[in-house]
């Protein structure tokens, strides 16, 4: 027959297999194996952090941090699970009941770890990210197709550390805040037509235009007009950074004669050189340092026709 503490031994087990999914781990904190929950705990909000850093230092995209994640969770899962379920079935073995009816004060080192960990630990966290971290949702076409119209980016905030030649960076202007490379730091004299960007009188290296297949693309009605007779080539304007891939359209693109770049700004310009949907230097002149607000990380979501987006392109880095 079953007792009253047994019945109230398998609803607790059941409570605690909720909670495990929530918060893994501390449920099995909460019922009757404290230290390996509370090992358990520790370690998945370190791992949680660790993938966070990975995943902001660029180690990895967004999406196959997510898809770590729910790897790592689903082979947790099955683990606690499968001692609920097998805990609820059998019921206390002898001994066991009396055992977790007098383990209330463990509970409460339990609960408190439970609250430093995924309560404490996570609100610090977030706290010192968002002082570092923000989001930009794009809205021209200046790097288009690297970031489409629509993407959300997470941005990390300017530092004390200039921006360098060859950087994608995102910058505020009168005209709103807009994403740009810098080609060109203080001192330098820029000029910019088709056939590249020149700096000092010396060419900036790049490799010959080619044309674009945008097959594995679905695109919209404006990005469909823009993409049409799109070229790209690889630019090689910063020491020790990857080439940057610029957009063209022949015969399309927006010269701009000889530009002295003054104290305390960068000369910036769209990827997509061709575009008339951008803010860069060749309109608005040279960026003030001070008005770079940081540098896109990856995309967090990509806005499109579906009911999920883009999401392939979630997790992609704009290079």
């Amino acid at each position: 027959m079953e007792t009253p503490g047994k019945s109230r031994f398998r609803l607790w087990v059941a409570t605690c297999a909720i909670i495990d999914l929530v918060w893994p781990c501390a449920g099995r904190a909460l019922l009757h194996r404290p230290p390996a929950g509370r090992w358990g705990m520790i370690w998945w909000m370190g791992f949680l952090v660790i993938l966070s850093m990975w995943t902001i230092s660029m180690m990895i995209n967004a999406l196959q941090a997510l898809l770590v994640a729910a790897a790592i969770w689903a082979t947790v899962q099955i683990h606690l699970q499968s001692r609920n379920i097998e805990s609820i079935i059998r019921g206390p073995c002898p001994g066991e009941l009396a055992d977790f009816e007098r383990r209330f004060s463990g509970r409460k080192l339990s609960i408190l770890l439970i609250l430093l960990v995924y309560v404490v630990t996570p609100t610090v966290f977030i706290g010192r990210a968002e002082k570092r971290l923000s989001i930009l949702t794009v809205n021209d076409f200046g790097t288009f197709p690297s970031i489409l119209p629509g993407e959300s980016l997470l941005v990390l905030k300017s530092g004390t550390r200039p921006a360098k030649a060859g950087e994608l960076v995102v910058f505020n202007s009168e005209h709103g805040t807009s994403i740009g490379r810098v080609v060109a730091t203080a001192g330098k004299t820029v000029s910019v037509s088709e056939d590249g960007v020149v700096i000092d009188g010396v060419p900036v290296p790049s490799t010959s235009p080619e044309s674009i297949s945008f097959d594995d693309f679905v695109l919209t009605e404006a990005e469909s007009t823009e993409a049409r007779g799109l070229m790209v080539y690889s630019e090689f304007s910063g020491e020790g950074i990857n080439p940057a891939q610029v957009f063209i359209r022949k015969d399309a693109v927006i010269n701009r004669p000889d530009v002295v770049v003054p104290e305390g700004t960068v000369y910036v310009l769209a990827d997509n050189r061709s575009t008339t949907h951008s803010t860069d230097s060749r309109f608005i002149g040279p960026v003030f340092t001070s008005n770079i607000a940081g540098q896109p990380l990856f995309v967090l979501w990509s806005a499109g026709n579906g009911p999920f987006g883009r999401i392939e392109r979630v997790g992609s880095f704009p290079r």
